[in-house]
């Protein structure tokens, strides 16, 4: 694992510092809607659009002022329940009791659920060609 992400590190750092004469077209697709995930991804988006890159985001967060190439195409924000400020006890106790199930459930069915929404369907079905998508990040 930690040779993955070591590789995967290497790949961005080649990629936001710009080796291509040509910016990336980048599809940045975060369906979980944690602020704290989002403060990570958001930082790397940011960065790769101020670096010349273009990219789409699928997010539950859409920015204020984004970069110049920085789009959200499908904003999520409530799509989904509202994890931001909303840990409860019971939360964590339901977690304790049955980790795989919460797991399943809300990271994996209903994440796989967004993939039904018309928006997503449009670009999954039809994803833009002029030019395509050069990079896919996502979180795991």
């Amino acid at each position: 694992m930690m040779n993955f992400l070591m590789f995967l590190n290497v790949c961005l750092l080649f990629i936001i510092n710009g080796l291509s004469s040509d910016g990336y077209r980048i599809l940045a697709v975060f369906p979980f809607n944690s602020k704290s995930h989002n403060n990570m991804f958001e930082g790397v988006t940011k960065t790769l659009a101020r670096n010349g890159h273009k990219v789409d985001v699928v997010s539950h967060f859409k920015l204020k002022n984004p970069p110049k190439n920085y789009r959200t195409i499908i904003n999520l924000e409530g799509t989904r329940g509202n994890l931001v400020n909303n840990f409860t006890i019971e939360f964590a106790n339901h977690i304790q009791k049955s980790t795989v199930l919460t797991i399943s459930e809300m990271y994996g069915n209903e994440l796989c659920e967004l993939m039904g929404l018309p928006e997503m369907q449009k670009l999954i079905k039809n994803p833009p060609h002029d030019p395509p998508y050069d990079l896919l990040i996502t979180e795991v």
